[in-house]
């Protein structure tokens, strides 16, 4: 079951969306790149905080960041806060934020735990959290990553 939010049109919320949306962490982001594909939304960039994971015995907590290269319903970045279950590799979303680009668009969060499904942005990245798999690169400035990538990436569909 999802919850859903539209918190367009209201700067106050906006701007508390903004800082209490995810929660804090205490330590300065590690950002891994976790998967790049091409997803039923488009291009895609998937990364991890590597310093966010949380848990044990098999289960972990942490935040992620999604960005597409073209808008779609309207959005083209996501934030989660995701709890996962490395063994059954099924999750929840905790708190999810859809963006089109720094604007937040609607937040929510999943009761319902769902299955990852293989060669998905979220099972990749579920996989790095709970040390299936190597947590890619590190990106100091997702934001400057994730655009530069998506600019170089259209530059190269045109010239083809």
């Amino acid at each position: 079951m999802l919850e859903n939010q539209e918190i367009r049109g209201k700067p106050l919320v906006l701007l508390a969306a903004a800082l209490v949306a995810l929660p804090a962490p205490a330590h300065a982001a590690d950002w891994r790149l976790t998967a790049a594909r091409h997803t039923r939304f488009g291009p895609s960039l998937a990364f991890l905080d590597l310093r966010s994971i949380r848990g044990g015995d098999g289960r972990v907590q942490f935040t992620t960041l999604t960005f597409y290269g073209r808008q779609t319903r309207r959005m083209n970045r996501v934030a989660a806060a995701v709890v996962a279950d490395c063994r059954s590799m099924t999750y929840r979303f905790q708190h999810i934020i859809l963006y089109r680009n720094q604007q937040p668009l609607s937040q929510w969060h999943s009761a319902t735990v769902v299955l990852a499904a293989p060669r998905s942005n979220v099972y990749d990245t579920i996989s790095a959290a709970c040390g299936a798999s190597d947590a890619g690169m590190h990106v100091e400035r997702v934001e400057s990553f994730a655009a530069g990538y998506f600019q170089r990436r259209s530059k190269r569909t045109f010239a083809s």
